[in-house]
């Protein structure tokens, strides 16, 4: 049997100059956890996520989080645009896991190194979270 091929007008399938939808999931958390913070997935909660506090960790940081609509969940970026969640980004650089757990453009020198993505000013990045890592001496 023939099939006819179905043809949509370009305007029924065309995207928008900018699309900026996140991709990521929801997790638990806790208090201390807040909007900016790399995270890894807690090897002993399910479903929960962590801060790190150095560039020296376990696991692989899974995502950014970008809000927290409770003290106890929050919304975990893995790819997409993230503004406001960071200081002092160099735009146009990659952006690192800090000696402190944080977001810098600072590519840091010892502990461990994983890409989260790359800056777009001083406080967004384009978040693509690298799914490995390198061990600095």
């Amino acid at each position: 049997m023939a099939r006819d091929n179905i043809i949509l007008p370009f305007e029924a399938i065309s995207l928008p100059d900018s699309i900026t939808v996140p991709i990521g999931f929801e997790a638990l958390c806790s208090a201390s956890e807040v909007i900016g913070d790399p995270v890894v997935f807690s090897l002993t909660l399910d479903k929960t996520v962590e801060r790190i506090t150095s560039n020296v960790y376990t696991q692989l940081v899974v995502g950014i989080i970008n809000e927290k609509p409770t003290v106890t969940t929050c919304i975990v970026i893995v790819m997409g645009i993230l503004d406001g969640i960071a200081t002092g980004l160099s735009r146009g650089e990659a952006v690192w896991v800090s000696t402190s757990g944080g977001l810098t453009t600072t590519r840091p020198v010892t502990g461990h190194l994983q890409g989260l993505g790359i800056a777009i000013s001083p406080t967004g990045i384009i978040v693509n979270i690298e799914q490995n890592k390198v061990i600095l001496s």
